[in-house]
């Protein structure tokens, strides 16, 4: 039977930050990797506070969320197993730009600061993968800005069916209320719950607590043409 610390280790040494990192260096740093649980509800990072290091998800699902002075929210980002974050924080002077929240019991794997600039100046490797993992955090924020900024509220729930339905079907984790997908698409649950109500009377979609099934895809796909 594998031991809990090799697990780990074959878990982390396929992660693109260390897939390429020289065995010497790896052995060095996985002495360092702290595994972290965390329930349901439990803030990892809060927005406003140092980073301390850099989290990679081994199980659960965490969302990235700002919250404004009035307390609405918005999700930036939702991560999953083999994602991680506060890769932006870890090198800036600033403090964290987010807060970071579990939807469903996590494992996580931490590594301090110091010991992760270590291994990036250790390794060509690892800086092209950490500039690779940048690039596509900078894009994604692009993207999202854009997003928010330019398209319906009805186009952006239209979009977001689309782009998380696999084989045209989004299951519902237990966390993904109306409320949640809400703070996902930048809106209030009212208007959320209105427009999926729309869309289900026009025969695009129809969903019960399990799941939500997209019966139309090329009508919803015309909701995100002609109304962004």
């Amino acid at each position: 039977m594998n031991s809990p610390s090799k697990n780990r280790n074959d878990f982390i040494r396929h992660l693109p930050f260390f897939k390429d990192l020289h065995d010497d260096h790896f052995i060095e740093i996985s002495k360092e990797i702290i595994s972290q649980r965390f329930s349901s509800g439990k803030v990892v990072s809060w927005a406003g506070e140092p980073c301390k290091g850099i989290y990679f998800i081994r199980s659960g699902w965490l969302k990235v969320t700002k919250t404004s002075e009035n307390g609405r929210e918005l999700t930036l980002n939702l991560l999953k197993k083999g994602d991680s974050f506060n890769l932006i924080s870890i090198f800036s002077d600033h403090l964290n730009p987010a807060t970071v929240i579990v939807l469903e019991d996590a494992e996580l794997y931490f590594i301090n600061s110091d010991s992760f600039y270590r291994i990036v100046l250790s390794s060509p490797g690892m800086c092209l993968a950490l500039m690779k993992q940048m690039a596509d955090r900078v894009k994604l924020l692009t993207d999202l800005a854009g997003h928010l900024t330019l398209n319906s509220v009805e186009s952006r729930i239209a979009r977001w069916l689309l782009d998380e339905s696999v084989e045209g079907s989004i299951q519902r984790k237990k966390w993904l209320t109306q409320n949640e997908m809400a703070s996902i698409v930048g809106t209030v649950p009212d208007v959320t719950s209105r427009i999926l109500r729309n869309f289900v009377e026009e025969g695009l979609i129809r969903f019960d607590r399990r799941e939500i099934k997209i019966t139309d895809r090329n009508s919803l796909a015309e909701k995100v043409r002609n109304l962004s």
